[in-house]
């Protein structure tokens, strides 16, 4: 009988497991048929005069990236139109799986007939081998339950609110989730599949592995169509295998993953378009070239810097030799569908903010959301800093320790300088180089400098690495090559392993009860964390069922299931708003109720953190980064006035006092 037996606890989560990871196939393949139809429609590398271009990976990968921006955009129309429902979304998807059906056979038998020609040399095998392993490695990890803040807060805290409402809505006081959310809307397609947030953020983060799976891929067949098979595996490899893949693919439900995806699909597409010339035949590369990018720049703002301006300039660059005129055309045919992708993001925020780029250049559009001291907050949260070279030092430094310990793969960068010892291909690898320094120096001068805005670069650096290591190959000195980069990549999977979850692993992750006892042990071992785990669970199972709770300092809404209204540290907060007004403890009480609130929750260590983290100059006064009104006195005058009465306390601070609090509203109308 062993561990098989019907009823055993381990037969029960492999059947679970199993049940998710069919879900994810199930979702992938669906996009992939589906894209490769839609790489038919446009042609590629169909034309007569381009026989042969594009292969039958290719025809994958970029039917991959059709399909699931297709899904993306068509969750947030039906989220936008009310439409989350389980049934739905699930007779569209199996609609969608026919329609694309017999492109999938086609592909399926293609690959595999390609296969069986395949002769693998033993050290591509143990490539594959390090891949095949570290992948097992991402799934593993997929299954913990998310537990890191901005997930919480708005990755799948938005879309599990749009989840519960049925719909996407404004959420007035998330900013957060009006950022363009092409990664979460296929969050918010895994939570309405399986019908529960927890679940749906499992099978999003296993989506996910799929992404960072299908950009090993793509660095694959990019550096195989421009250099050669030992190239794209080697480049593949390296990117894969890397501590920063397993945190931002399986540990966490963030969007770089995605946005890396889309970014070497941008750029593979401008490449196939500009060889030999761009001639027409060779159009429609363009115009997906410029469709992906606007997928990319759904997944986040910064992807209008980092790939759609220097795609654009390349554009216009490669073609201006055949005149102004025509290199305006080309530029438009890429821009056009870029904008339209990502048109529908914006079209949302204006109307619902007045800003099409809500939060985002205020002092450009304005916006019946916004104002101008939230403005400020937010500037002075996201500004780059200095610009000195201590502030480069200091960011040089971080990279240094990142690579020292494996979280970033040193073979990302010690074989890049031989990259450019390949005469033949001296221009592609010069391009490359040209985006990887450009980001850079947007990352620095314009962004608030966060190490993950970079990573959509790395399979380019992937693809550099795998040349330079064909180069090093090349020259005699094949052995050395590859036992360096066997080292660095084993040095990369134990780096993986220092980072790799142990807890959590075993449980069953659709077991709201189960998840809540290890988050609860969880806080236990670590008394000092901002996330109040054991509270939640208190509000989730002993208030009322028609309990509304005021978050005071929380935002990590993802596990609470009761109603709530919370804020950002960014955005308006109601009980400040009432505050500011100097009312009594009583007005205040009534003006709570009169919002449905009936109890309030306060993350006292939250709100500490908050303050000193964001605080902030406006019209030259300085002022504390979450609020300056809400603090423990007006709560203890408010309890002293009879209007509230704590119920629940959590955690305590090094000066006794709790660190989470939950209040009662009395009712005295």
């Amino acid at each position: 009988m062993g561990i098989f037996a019907a009823g055993s606890p381990a037969l029960a989560l492999m059947g679970e497991r199993l049940e998710f990871l069919l879900w994810a196939v199930f979702v992938v393949l669906a996009a992939v048929g589906l894209g490769a139809r839609l790489v038919r429609f446009f042609r590629l590398g169909t034309s007569r005069k381009d026989e042969g271009q594009i292969s039958l990976l290719e025809r994958a990968l970029f039917g991959a990236g059709l399909g699931l921006g297709v899904f993306s955009l068509v969750t947030l129309l039906l989220g936008l139109a009310g439409v989350l429902n389980r049934l739905i979304f699930f007779f569209a998807l199996i609609a969608l799986f026919a329609l694309g059906i017999k492109e999938l056979f086609a592909l399926v038998s293609g690959l595999k007939s390609g296969l069986r020609q395949t002769r693998l040399s033993l050290f591509s095998l143990i490539l594959i081998a390090f891949v095949a392993l570290f992948l097992v490695l991402l799934f593993l990890a997929a299954f913990m339950p998310p537990m890191d803040y901005d997930d919480l807060e708005y990755h799948l805290g938005a879309p599990a609110q749009f989840l519960k409402s049925g719909r996407i809505n404004f959420l007035k006081y998330n900013v957060y989730s009006n950022f363009p959310l092409n990664a979460e809307m296929l969050y918010l397609l895994s939570m309405t599949l399986l019908g529960s947030p927890t679940s749906g953020a499992i099978l999003g983060k296993i989506i996910n592995i799929f992404l960072a799976l299908c950009t090993a891929l793509a660095v694959y067949a990019f550096g195989r169509r421009f250099f050669s098979s030992r190239a794209g595996l080697a480049g593949a490899a390296v990117f894969f295998i890397s501590p920063w893949t397993l945190g931002l693919c399986a540990m966490r439900a963030y969007v770089e993953m995605g946005l890396a995806f889309y970014t070497i699909l941008a750029i593979y597409s401008l490449f196939i378009y500009l060889d030999r010339g761009g001639g027409k035949e060779r159009i429609g590369w363009l115009v997906i070239s410029g469709i992906f990018t606007g997928i990319a720049m759904g997944y986040k703002y910064p992807a209008a810097l980092f790939l759609a301006l220097p795609l654009f300039g390349g554009t216009l660059f490669f073609t201006f030799r055949q005149g102004a005129r025509k290199a305006l055309c080309r530029a438009g045919l890429f821009l056009i569908p870029a904008l339209l992708l990502f048109s529908p993001w914006l079209i949302k925020n204006f109307y619902w903010t007045k800003n099409p780029t809500y939060p985002l250049a205020y002092k450009v559009f304005g916006s019946n959301q916004w104002d101008a001291q939230r403005d400020a907050r937010w500037r002075k949260a996201h500004s780059p800093g200095g610009f000195g070279l201590d502030d480069l030092k200091k960011k040089a430094e971080f990279f240094r320790q990142r690579l020292r310990e494996g979280r970033i793969s040193p073979a990302l960068l010690l074989f890049i300088p031989f990259a450019f010892l390949i005469p033949k291909f001296r221009r592609e690898s010069l391009y490359l180089l040209s985006l990887i320094v450009f980001s850079l120096l947007v990352w620095f001068y314009f962004t608030h400098r966060i190490d993950r805005f970079l990573f959509p670069m790395l399979p380019i650096a992937a693809v550099l690495s795998g040349c330079g290591f064909l180069r090093l190959d090349s020259l005699g000195r094949g052995l050395v090559a590859k036992i360096i980069l066997l080292a660095l990549l084993l040095f990369a999977l134990f780096a993986a392993f220092q980072i790799y979850p142990v807890g959590g692993l075993g449980i069953r992750v659709k077991d709201d009860e189960a998840v809540a006892r290890w988050f609860d042990d969880l806080f236990k071992q670590n008394p000092k964390w901002n996330y109040p785990a054991a509270a939640i669970n208190y509000i989730n199972n002993d208030l009322p069922q028609d309990a509304r709770v005021l978050l005071v300092g929380e935002a990590a809404t993802f596990y609470i299931r009761r109603r709530f209204l919370s804020s950002t540290v960014f955005d308006q907060k109601p009980l400040e708003e009432i505050l500011k007004k100097g009312l009594g403890p009583e007005v205040v009480s009534r003006r709570l109720q009169d919002l449905g609130a009936t109890h309030i929750f306060c993350n006292w260590r939250e709100v500490n953190r908050l303050n000193a983290t964001y605080s902030y100059v406006f019209r030259a006064k300085k002022f504390p980064g979450y609020s300056a009104y809400i603090t423990p006195k007006v709560f203890g005058e408010m309890e002293a006035k009879g209007v509230i009465k704590a119920i629940a306390f959590f955690g305590r601070e090094k000066n006794g006092h709790a660190a989470f609090v939950l209040y009662k509203l009395l009712n005295r109308k």
